[in-house]
This record gives structure tokens, C-alpha cells and sequence, in this order.
């Protein structure tokens, strides 16, 4: 074999080696560039759920504020019912004591009748 056909057959090996090479270099950057966009999606729909999660979020802080402003508003309204209770029952008691006040002045008046016909 001569030098120029083994300077070709060289030539054409390191063509074939860099073509390769070149073709595995291409397929591994495909592979990566999936890989990149496959992570990319998955931040999209991670963010995507994120902000949802986020604007899920303050309106249940909205309504709770909401509930918590209600509850205020009952718990007033039940402390006004507890101390209207608390002055009925302390009526009710003074009416009570009043009228067995008047059953026992009514009992002195018998018995000073009494005492006074005798």
C-alpha cells in the first residue's frame, strides 16, 4: 500500500470518527435539550400550581377574617343576651323577695289585728 492510500484511507477514518463523533456529540445535546425542556415544563406547571395554591390561599384568609369579624359580632351579641339574663333573673328574685315581703307584712297586719282585738 502506498503513503497516499494510507494517508487516504487515514483521511477518510478521522472523516468517519469526526462524523460519528459529531452525530453522537448531536444526539447527546437532543438528549439534554429534552431533558432541559422536560424540567422547564415541569417548573411551568410547578409554578402554575403555585400561584394557584397562592390565590387559594388569601381568599381562605378572607374568608376567615370574614368568619372571625362574624364571630365577633355573636360573641357581643351574646354577652348583651348573658347580662339582659343576668338582670331578668335578678328581677325575677327582687319580685320574689317583694311579694313574700308583702305576704309577711300582710302576716304582721293579722297579727296585730289579733293582738289588738284581744
Amino acid at each position: 500500500m502506498s503513503e497516499e492510500a494510507v494517508l487516504r484511507a487515514l483521511t477518510e477514518l478521522r472523516h468517519d470518527l469526526l462524523e460519528d463523533v459529531g452525530q453522537l456529540i448531536d444526539s447527546r445535546h437532543r438528549e439534554t435539550m429534552a431533558h432541559f425542556d422536560a424540567v422547564y415544563k415541569r417548573f411551568d406547571h410547578l409554578d402554575t400550581e403555585y400561584e394557584a395554591l397562592k390565590a387559594g390561599l388569601k381568599r381562605l384568609e378572607v374568608r376567615l377574617e370574614a368568619v372571625e369579624n362574624r364571630l365577633s359580632a355573636l360573641e357581643a351579641r351574646v354577652t348583651a343576651v348573658e347580662q339582659k339574663l343576668d338582670r331578668l333573673a335578678l328581677q325575677s328574685e327582687v319580685d320574689e323577695l317583694k311579694s313574700e315581703v308583702a305576704g309577711i307584712n300582710a302576716r304582721i297586719a293579722q297579727l296585730e289585728a289579733q293582738i289588738t282585738r284581744a
